[in-house]
């Protein structure tokens, strides 16, 4: 069974965002059962315009705000065999608070996580490796080429990182 989550966000009664966290599991034809909230650990703190990213069965949060803070944090929850989850779980942060409105800012290819983008002016990419455990060691951080970016996007293609199309870091 295939399972997709949808976390924190912003409703018209919680500008500031929301801890709550959903579940659906996926049908063959790809439709969805119910949405619940059933054996679901809320968010530590309620928060929108974050990342969330999945990886070798752990689920990540990453950056995001919580009223009009910024925030460079990182949690990390263990998904259950029957996709429920455990608590979440704080790893080390990242160097440059950020969030984003719209894409991500945040990818991980290889057994590494990469945060780039996001709004505000970024001037920088931040690379981690991710443990057996879940947790993230300490980040390496490198200087996007060009100006600060601002409500960008990241993915990575052909072993590179981009971040708004500048080419970002390339990954050993």
């Amino acid at each position: 069974n295939y399972i997709s989550y949808v976390a924190g966000g912003q409703t018209a009664s919680r500008l500031n965002g929301d801890t709550g966290i959903e579940s659906a599991t996926v049908k063959p034809d790809g439709s969805l059962i119910t949405w619940s909230t059933t054996v679901m650990t809320v968010l530590t703190s309620a928060r929108c315009g974050f990342s969330m990213l999945q990886y070798n069965g752990f689920l990540y949060i990453v950056g995001g705000a919580s009223t009009t803070t910024l925030a460079a944090t990182v949690e990390y929850n263990k998904i259950k065999s029957d996709g429920t989850m455990n608590s979440w779980v704080s790893t080390t942060s990242f160097g440059t608070a950020r969030g984003s409105f719209g894409g991500t800012f945040a990818t991980i290819s290889g057994g590494y996580m990469y945060i780039n983008g996001g709004c505000g002016s970024v001037t920088s990419t931040d690379c981690t490796s991710i443990n057996s455990s879940g947790t993230t060691a300490s980040q390496a951080t490198t200087t996007i080429t060009g100006t600060g970016t601002n409500w960008t996007s990241a993915l990575i293609g052909n072993s590179i990182t981009y971040a708004n199309g500048t080419v970002a870091m390339i990954t050993a």
